[in-house]
C-alpha cells in the first residue's frame, strides 16, 4: 500500500473498536472488489479480565503482544484474507499461562484501492 493511501487513511475518523475473535474463530475481513484491508491495529494474547472470549476473570494476566507486522502482511493490501485463531505465528510471540486461550483483537478498515497482486498468493497460516 502506498504511503499516500495510508495518509488519507490516517486522516478519517476512526470510530471502531478492536474486534475480538476467540479459540476457533477465523478473522476473515472482505472488502469490496475496489477496495483493500488495511489493519491498523492487532493484538494477541489475554488482554482483558472480560469480555467475549474470556470465560473466568482471572485479573490482569498482561500477557499479550502486538502482531500488527504479521496480520499486516497477510491481510493488508488485499480485498480478502483469513486469520485462523489460535495462530502459530502468534503463540510464538506470547507467553501466557498454558490454562489461559489466547484471542485475536484486531481493528482493519476497507479503502478504496487496487488489491496488491503481487503478493496475492495465499499464506497458509497453520492452526495448533
Amino acid at each position: 500500500m502506498d504511503e499516500c493511501a495510508v495518509a488519507q487513511l490516517l486522516e478519517r475518523p476512526i470510530l471502531d473498536t478492536g474486534v475480538a475473535y476467540c479459540e476457533t474463530e477465523i478473522f476473515q475481513p472482505k472488502c469490496k472488489e475496489s477496495e483493500v484491508v488495511v489493519i491498523t491495529s492487532a493484538r494477541y494474547g489475554r488482554m482483558s479480565k472480560s469480555g467475549r472470549c474470556v470465560g473466568r476473570d482471572f485479573g490482569y494476566i498482561g500477557c499479550a503482544t502486538d502482531v500488527l507486522d504479521l496480520a499486516d502482511s497477510w491481510c493488508s493490501g488485499r480485498s480478502s484474507c483469513q486469520i485462523p485463531v489460535p495462530n502459530s505465528a502468534f503463540k510464538r510471540r506470547v507467553n501466557c499461562p498454558k490454562d489461559l486461550k489466547p484471542y485475536l483483537e484486531v481493528k482493519h478498515h476497507c479503502l478504496e484501492g487496487m488489491a496488491d497482486l503481487s503478493s496475492a498468493s495465499v499464506e497458509v497460516m497453520s492452526v495448533e
